[in-house]
C-alpha cells in the first residue's frame, strides 16, 4: 500500500504564524506548552504539514485563555477577543467571534 496523499493548506501555517507573531510568542514556546516538538510546530507554520483539527483546536484553546490579569502576562499576551477555529483552518475570514458576529449583523 502506497502512502496517503494529504493536500497541505498554505493559509493553516500563515494564520498560525499570524498568531504567533501577535501574541510575541515563539514557535519553541508553544511546542513546549502543548507538548509538541518544536519541528512539528515549524513543520506547521511553513506548510510541511497540515495544521490538524486537534492540534488547532489546542492552539485556539491556549491563545484564547491567557489571562490578561496575571501581572507575569507580557502586554503582547494580553486576551484579545477569541480566535475562531475556522478562521485557523482556513475555513473562513472572519478571525474572531466579534467579526464573524458583526458581519452577521450588517
Amino acid at each position: 500500500m502506497g502512502r496517503k496523499i494529504v493536500t497541505i493548506d498554505p493559509k493553516r501555517g500563515e494564520r498560525l504564524r499570524q498568531l504567533l507573531q501577535e501574541y510575541n510568542v515563539s514557535q519553541r514556546k508553544l511546542a513546549a506548552v502543548l507538548d509538541y516538538s518544536p519541528e512539528q510546530i515549524s513543520y506547521m507554520v511553513n506548510g510541511k504539514r497540515n495544521l490538524t483539527e486537534p492540534a488547532a483546536k489546542e492552539i485556539i484553546q491556549y491563545f484564547n485563555s491567557i489571562n490578561e490579569n496575571d501581572p507575569l502576562c507580557p502586554p503582547s499576551m494580553r486576551k484579545r477577543k477569541a480566535i475562531r477555529f475556522h478562521w485557523l483552518m482556513g475555513l473562513d475570514d472572519y478571525k474572531t467571534e466579534g467579526d464573524f458576529y458583526g458581519e452577521i449583523l450588517r
